[in-house]
C-alpha cells in the first residue's frame, strides 16, 4: 500500500465557513470508533477526526496524525 497523505486522501472532508477565509479539515473515513477510540485512550482534547485548518492553496500538515486509519492499516499489512 502506498503511503497516505491527508492532502492527497480520498476520505479528507472540508468545509468552507461563510465569512472566512480558512477551510476545516476533517477526517470522513468510516472507521469513526477507531479514531474515537484513540482519541479517548491518548486524552486528546480536540474533536475527534479534526485535522487542522488551512488557508486557500497550502495544507499545513506534513505528516498523517497518528490516528490515522489507513496509517494504522498500512502498518498492521508491514507486519
Amino acid at each position: 500500500m502506498e503511503s497516505c497523505k491527508c492532502p492527497t486522501c480520498f476520505y479528507l472532508l472540508t468545509r468552507h465557513k461563510f465569512g472566512t477565509v480558512r477551510t476545516e479539515c476533517r477526517c470522513g473515513h468510516p472507521d469513526k470508533r477507531y479514531i474515537d477510540e484513540f482519541f479517548e485512550s491518548h486524552k486528546l482534547l480536540k474533536e475527534p477526526g479534526f485535522i487542522c485548518f488551512r488557508h486557500p492553496g497550502e495544507f499545513p500538515l506534513k505528516r498523517t496524525p497518528k490516528w490515522c486509519p489507513r496509517k494504522r492499516s498500512a502498518e498492521e499489512e508491514k507486519s
